[in-house]
């Protein structure tokens, strides 16, 4: 065999050898290399389609105008962002659930990291809420005429928000910036009194629920003597 023969099959061979893009290694940000784990794809694969079917569910039984002064337009961008952010959002409340459980006082818990992010986190909506919350009007397009079947999709965001700002307003309480925790109260006060008008009685009770959220801060404030 000769040798120019011989360097064309050893070349051939190494060709063989180079992996295909189902096995290539992954480069992290650390710069090094790992095999992507075919289960965290199928997994993200999974949530991706959540996500999707979440944001169907959003539109479909939500009938919004889209006017600007609607509240409804901005809370339907707002709820479309806690959506594509569900999965983000849950390992960050997950690690502060944790940190709860190890039963921290209030100026404990609202120092540690897991914290830290949880509210950084909800500052992403905050600017979004006080627009909807400002708007003339709130019309969020419920179908009616579904009767008993109608869904009612808006109103798990709204109590999530409630319980979002109402720990910004704690936390805001708690180092002394009470012109900032009173306002995140009147947002809250103010989500309460926009889920109101759907006409419904599941409405009417979590416009309730939320404004109780609310009322609850202000008294502890009040127990505290930080407001008068």
């Amino acid at each position: 065999m000769t040798s120019a023969l011989m360097t064309f099959l050893i070349a051939l061979h190494g060709l063989s050898t180079i992996p295909g893009p189902a096995s290539r290694p992954v480069v992290s940000s650390s710069g090094v290399h790992r095999t992507q784990d075919p289960a965290q794809t199928e997994e993200e694969a999974e949530q991706r389609q959540v996500i999707q079917q979440e944001l169907e569910l959003l539109d479909t039984h939500m009938r919004i105008d889209g006017k600007s002064d609607n509240a409804a337009t901005h809370y339907r961008e707002l709820f479309r962002e806690l959506i594509n952010r569900r999965y983000t959002y849950d390992k960050i409340v997950n690690a502060l659930y944790a940190r709860e459980d190890e039963h921290l006082t209030d100026q404990a818990l609202y120092q540690t990291p897991e914290m830290a992010a949880y509210i950084n986190e909800v500052r992403r909506y905050r600017a979004l809420i006080k627009k909807a919350v400002d708007a003339e009007r709130v019309d969020f397009g419920l179908q009616r005429e579904d009767g008993f079947n109608m869904l009612i999709p808006h109103l798990s965001h709204m109590r999530r928000l409630t319980r979002q700002l109402k720990r910004t307003s704690r936390k805001l309480r708690l180092t002394g910036n009470m012109a900032e925790s009173v306002e995140d109260l009147a947002l809250i006060l103010g989500m309460a009194k926009q889920v109101a008008p759907d006409r419904v009685l599941i409405s009417s009770l979590v416009s309730a629920a939320i404004a109780s959220v609310a009322l609850n801060e202000i008294e502890l404030a009040l127990t505290d003597r930080q407001i008068d």
